[in-house]
């Protein structure tokens, strides 16, 4: 048998033996998933939140405090995909058709003062639950290598290139889904439908395992439409050469944030510009 985490604090010896369980049992993949989900939620909730409740779910978030804060937070993320039509809703499909849980994550932001100046909450997709080939097809998203962001800076001072670092807002509810892909409807949301409501998902989101892999495809076209021109050693390294004088571009990416180094800053802000009629993006000196 395996003592599970909610069953009460574990001693050395009831760790090790569940330790020896898990090795020897036949589930041991699907006992390690669970567990290290459960775990994780118990590891986060340790955090100093200075006397603040972090909701453990739904129904908890209504019984505390601040849970008029929450309600505004969970309705903007609600706003949030459905500005970016990320799901439709539909009635439940007939026969063998998998319908994926959703994990809720409550967040609390603090200011220097231990003020709470922003409270998070996030939809994702429990993205252990899905199959290849059924629920995704690539999952492999490059980022860009330390040895290259090095190189990059030494280019930039050697130059006297600008540095701008810039961060994608809620990146991956831009990206198109490569499968078709039904999800529960979250505790809270109220659907338009009548009946047995689930969400067909359009578009991907935090937690699934092609969402990095889908966004990344989607950005990358992007920046190659601005001008630049895709590195073939390292993936996230993009180059575009500009001006009379042909003075050199370069742009690095890391799954939603990225730098941008270039000598004029007409040119980074034109660029920047032009990514923000797509995505809403937040960019500042590096």
């Amino acid at each position: 048998p395996v003592v599970r985490f909610s069953d009460g604090h574990l001693s050395q010896s009831q760790i090790y033996e569940n330790v020896r369980n898990v090795l020897m049992s036949h589930d041991a993949g699907t006992i390690v998933r669970d567990q290290m989900v459960e775990f994780a939620f118990k590891i986060s909730h340790k955090v100093d939140l200075r006397g603040w409740t972090l909701p453990r779910n739904y129904k908890h978030s209504l019984t505390v405090p601040d849970a008029k804060e929450w309600a505004a937070a969970r309705a903007k993320e609600f706003k949030n995909f459905e500005d970016h039509e990320v799901w439709e809703e539909c009635i439940r499909p007939d026969g063998n058709v998998r319908i994926l849980p959703i994990a809720e994550v409550y967040d609390i932001k603090f200011d220097a003062d231990g003020k709470p100046t922003k409270r998070k909450y996030r939809i994702c997709g429990k993205g252990f639950r899905q199959i290849k080939g059924i629920d995704y097809h690539n999952c492999y998203a490059p980022v860009i290598h330390a040895d290259v962001l090095r190189m990059c800076l030494c280019i930039a001072v050697e130059l006297g290139l600008g540095c701008v670092q810039f961060d994608f807002s809620a990146a991956f509810l831009h990206a198109t889904n490569d499968v078709e892909m039904y999800v529960e409807c979250p505790p809270g949301y109220k659907p338009k439908l009548k009946g047995d409501v689930v969400l067909r998902l359009d578009k991907v989101i935090y937690g699934m395992k092609q969402s990095a892999h889908r966004f990344y495809k989607l950005i990358s076209g992007d920046f190659i439409k601005l001008g630049f021109k895709q590195s073939r050693s390292s993936p996230c390294l993009f180059i575009k050469f500009y001006g009379e004088e042909n003075r050199v571009a370069l742009l690095v990416l890391h799954v939603d944030d990225g730098g941008y180094f270039a000598k004029d800053n007409q040119v980074i802000e034109k660029d920047l510009t032009l990514l923000r009629r797509k995505f809403k993006l937040d960019h500042e000196p590096m």
